[in-house]
């Protein structure tokens, strides 16, 4: 050990021969696998070494160094503990090598030391986790998937970082590759199946006394389960305000992730959406003109969401002003009565989210508010406008 400390553990590169590097850092896998515990001793020069070769510049020594961390965290699981952290940052600055395999690698080996290590390290691991949501190489996207659903699962203090990893394995939903996809939703369902047990007494009543809620017709996943849709409404309030940032960042793929994120959380908040539907509904008035038509079409979806699970009376208190400020007309008063800016586009997007609202409502509940959307004192292209909204919901029900 002192050899290979003084070979490989340096700051600097002390052994120039590419191969000769791999071939000790194999042996110490080797090493690691023959002691077990017994490795304890040398942990601490195990870890300097590690720490080295992580960032080495040849991308075998990487992937290899990354297998080491894993067998080191699983033979000595409570010295290691002590360790852990140190390891975190060398891992990232190589999460994003141009090889995916050391891209899996790397995230295999941050998803088992962040396990058996500190869950603080999440906080300076989540930016580089975030990018690589969205790898080209479904093998990264998959194996991401599987860390962030084990720590939701088995991370000690797993309950202090659900808000900032529910979002991550959620929008794997959307993945292309349809096995990404699938392994997502059974994932996030073994998740609300585990929550359910530990908080068997505060979901009781709710678990004994199941009420069958009202599906959409048009949603696109199964319906979650208890726990699941539990976990969304309890950690929502802080998911929120960073998705809403989202929704306008300045590429296109953040915000095409974000409304489909927001769509997902939807489904999952139901009625409870009520709570922070002015916010909601002013991401989705810029959603709504994005240049981004695949942003527009969520934007609309997630509208339909909230037309069916919100109670009229409620979106249009806070939707017909919107519509009428962004025309141009304020209130009985000469007030304006939204926020929302003044504009033919932004008139455009709130009528288009009031179009989805109300695509999205069941005839019972929305036909006494019909009359409520011909309002007099809006000008009159916006009145054809509500009454082609009108026109479309009758032509939508018939």
């Amino acid at each position: 050990m002192p050899v290979m400390v003084a070979r490989l553990g340096q700051q600097d590169i002390v052994e120039p021969s590419e191969e000769l590097r791999l071939s000790m850092i194999v042996m110490l896998a080797s090493f690691i696998d023959l002691c077990g515990q017994k490795i304890s001793p040398y942990l601490n020069d195990t870890v300097m070494i590690l720490q080295r070769t992580l960032v080495d510049p040849y991308h075998e020594v990487k992937k290899e160094s990354c297998n080491c961390c894993c067998k080191l965290a699983l033979a000595a699981p409570r010295e290691f503990h002590m360790e852990a952290e140190s390891l975190v940052k060398p891992i990232l600055c190589s999460i994003g090598h141009q090889h995916s395999r050391v891209r899996v690698a790397c995230i295999k080996a941050l998803g088992i030391t962040i396990q058996h290590g500190s869950a603080t390290s999440i906080d300076n691991a989540l930016l580089q986790l975030a990018q690589r949501s969205s790898d080209q190489a479904p093998s990264v996207r998959a194996c991401l998937s599987l860390i962030i659903g084990n720590w939701l699962l088995d991370l000690y203090d797993r309950y202090s970082y659900q808000y900032k990893l529910m979002p991550l394995l959620l929008t794997f939903f959307y993945d292309e590759v349809e096995d990404i996809s699938k392994s997502a939703v059974e994932h996030w369902d073994k998740i609300g199946a585990k929550y359910e047990e530990e908080n068997e007494k505060d979901l009781k009543d709710q678990m004994d006394f199941p009420t069958q809620p009202k599906v959409p017709s048009q949603l696109k996943f199964p319906l979650p389960r208890l726990g699941c849709r539990v976990m969304v409404q309890r950690n929502f309030s802080k998911i929120l305000p960073a998705l809403l940032k989202d929704l306008t960042d300045w590429t296109v793929n953040s915000r095409i992730k974000s409304s489909q994120l927001l769509y997902i959380l939807l489904y999952h908040l139901e009625d409870h959406v009520t709570h922070h539907l002015q916010s909601v509904l002013s991401g989705l008035y810029h959603s709504a003109q994005d240049d981004e038509q695949l942003v527009v079409k969520q934007a609309m979806q997630c509208s339909e969401l909230i037309g069916f699970y919100v109670n009229p009376e409620v979106w249009t208190s806070l939707v017909l002003p919107a519509v009428e400020t962004s025309a141009g007309c304020h209130g009985d008063h000469g007030k304006r009565t939204s926020d929302v800016a003044v504009g033919p586009i932004q008139c455009t997007s709130c009528v288009l989210v009031l179009a989805g609202l109300i695509r999205g409502a069941t005839r019972e509940k929305i036909e006494p508010q019909l009359k409520v959307c011909v309002v007099p004192r809006v000008h009159i292209t916006i009145n054809h406008a509500y009454v082609l909204l009108i026109c479309m919901y009758g032509c939508y029900r018939a």
